[in-house]
């Protein structure tokens, strides 16, 4: 049984980590270390949860065939259930990137598209894991397109 169910966003999170400060406009940056992880609201809280020996399961946005088998591989050593997801083999996923300097972090998405389609890829959060769970955590603004 789940300690922790968690509803929300997540995704793959392509970080960038520059070697200097952001560049000005026209220039070149360099980049330093690439990052492909779990990402959301709600995937880095799992993380996180997990990396706590808390029991987590997770469910909120359908994964795509360019995201499902990273997070899959991500979670699979890990005290995260993501059985609930949805893998939808026709939808790429969703996926951010992030770029980091030294003193800012800027995130880069297509949430608004996302958002605006006509399909909506989420499932709605199951009744059966939230009432097992002692603790339930909802991503208000992503419940609220429910």
């Amino acid at each position: 049984m789940q300690e922790v169910y968690l509803y929300g966003m997540i995704l793959v999170t392509n970080s960038f980590l520059l070697q200097e400060e952001y560049p000005q406009p026209d220039t070149y940056g360099e980049i330093k270390q690439k990052y492909r992880l779990s990402g959301g609201e709600t995937g880095t809280c799992a993380t996180v949860l997990a990396h706590l020996g808390v029991q987590v399961k997770m469910d909120g946005n359908h994964m795509g065939k360019n995201t499902y088998p990273i997070i899959e591989d991500f979670y699979k050593n890990k005290s995260v259930d993501i059985t609930s997801l949805y893998y939808d083999t026709e939808y790429e996923g969703l996926e951010d990137y992030v770029l980091i300097d030294k003193h800012t972090r800027t995130p880069f998405g297509s949430f608004q598209h996302y958002y605006s389609e006509p399909v909506k890829r989420w499932n709605k959060a199951k009744r059966e894991d939230i009432v097992v769970a002692k603790v339930v955590g909802l991503d208000p603004f992503f419940v609220m397109k429910l």
